[in-house]
């Protein structure tokens, strides 16, 4: 029996017939070149590109909001605040439109940081509350023995006033980061993270909260100087607030609290509600200290405070970005333990 292996051997191409050219693997000269540029520019490009859909998505959102608006001022016969109705009616409509982005975006409830059951996010809403209580009770601490705060004379700390000055905070509190934390550590950020990297996803995020805080209107038009058009001017006029009189002291503390809250969601996959028990307490302390102190514009240090909102500023971006490297090192050295043998 002779066993035949020429099935085995590579195919030669005859003399009669020209050979294929087989293509290499190694890059010519040009590609070596170009390819390090390419490395490094694709993902900035990305991140440029996704750095304005929200922007395209958020005024769509709002001209919905502000033609809405008006149809309420037509159905309420002018009852109600104009300017609360385009401010809340836009803010919902986001919230309702979230729903369905998320659907069409196939992100599910661990994509949106979910806890898995309500008991999980129970203890994570109570443990960021005590976190975030801490964080800026520490700040605010500082700045009473600094002299940058002083006690407010018209308001005694008593505990009848301190209780009801705490619920109404907590409840305010607990509103304001719910809203907040879904839009922007949920959906935006699940969003942008499956469609860039996690650093792009902390940065856009963490720049859209910063900025949204400054768009703000006192304008406040009633009965007949209500238009159709009255909730674009008023629109207007927030995006004017934000390019005259935003202050590089807040926006830096609330970019690096967005960074502080959307790397805190990346770590804990599942923290969704970690995130909003830490923005509610921030709140409830900038209530608080809103309520029994007073800035000193006098004290050589008052700089460390931004008349924003008269707790946060430099002070409160240079703890908060502390704060920020202290977690991403016990991260990095929680994975390098992991990783060893």
């Amino acid at each position: 029996m002779v066993l035949n292996y020429t099935h085995l051997s590579p195919r030669l191409p005859s003399p009669s017939s020209p050979a294929k050219l087989a293509w290499s693997p190694l890059p010519d000269s040009t590609t070596i070149i170009y390819l390090p540029f390419f490395a490094i520019t694709m993902p900035l490009v990305r991140c440029g590109a996704l750095l304005f859909l929200p922007l395209i998505y958020l005024t769509a959102i709002v001209t919905v909001g502000a033609l809405v608006a008006y149809l309420i001022h037509l159905a309420t016969f002018g009852t109600l605040n104009f300017s609360l109705v385009v401010s809340r009616g836009a803010q919902v409509i986001l919230l309702l439109s979230l729903i369905p982005l998320s659907r069409a975006l196939h992100l599910g409830r661990h994509e949106l940081g979910i806890p898995p059951t309500w008991a999980a996010g129970g203890r994570q809403l109570l443990s960021g509350l005590a976190i975030g209580i801490g964080i800026l009770s520490l700040h605010v601490t500082l700045l009473l023995q600094l002299r940058v705060f002083k006690p407010n004379p018209d308001v005694a700390p008593t505990l009848a006033d301190f209780s009801v000055a705490m619920p109404n905070a907590l409840a305010s509190g607990l509103l304001v980061a719910i809203m907040e934390e879904f839009i922007f550590r949920g959906v935006m950020l699940a969003a942008l993270v499956r469609y860039s990297r996690p650093v792009c996803g902390v940065l856009v995020t963490a720049g859209y909260y910063a900025l949204l805080h400054f768009v703000k209107s006192d304008l406040r038009p009633a009965g007949a100087n209500v238009h159709w058009d009255s909730g674009f001017v008023i629109l207007a006029h927030g995006i004017d607030y934000l390019m005259t009189e935003t202050t590089v002291d807040a926006l830096l503390a609330l970019f690096c609290a967005g960074l502080f809250l959307a790397t805190v969601r990346l770590l804990r996959p599942d923290g969704l509600a970690l995130c909003i028990g830490i923005h509610a307490g921030w709140v409830v302390v900038i209530k608080l200290a809103r309520r029994y102190t007073n800035p000193d514009p006098h004290m050589r240090l008052s700089y460390l405070v931004s008349w924003y909102d008269q707790v946060i500023g430099y002070a409160a971006a240079g703890w908060i970005s502390l704060l920020l490297a202290v977690v991403l090192y016990l991260a990095w050295r929680r994975r390098h333990v992991a990783t060893e043998p």
